[in-house]
């Protein structure tokens, strides 16, 4: 497995493929320079919680992994 730094030092067609920090946009993560690097969507169960919480929690997981991924980076910096 790769580790962050060489994920963020990765090139492609001569420029680094993902840039930090990363955003998300309801679950659209993308990376500093705006390209879409991830989805978390779709997950058809969420939508039958038991509160009506399911996007919510959607957004809340897409969140929690853009902080982890910026958290990640910046330890390696």
């Amino acid at each position: 497995m790769i580790n962050i730094k060489q994920v963020a030092e990765t090139i492609i067609r001569g420029k680094k493929a993902i840039t930090f920090p990363l955003k998300n946009h309801s679950g659209w993560i993308s990376d500093q320079n705006g390209h879409h690097i991830l989805d978390i969507r779709g997950w058809g169960f969420l939508q039958y919680a038991d509160n009506d919480q399911g996007a919510e929690l959607q957004d809340s997981i897409a969140d929690w992994v853009v902080k982890a991924l910026n958290e990640a980076y910046a330890k390696e910096q």
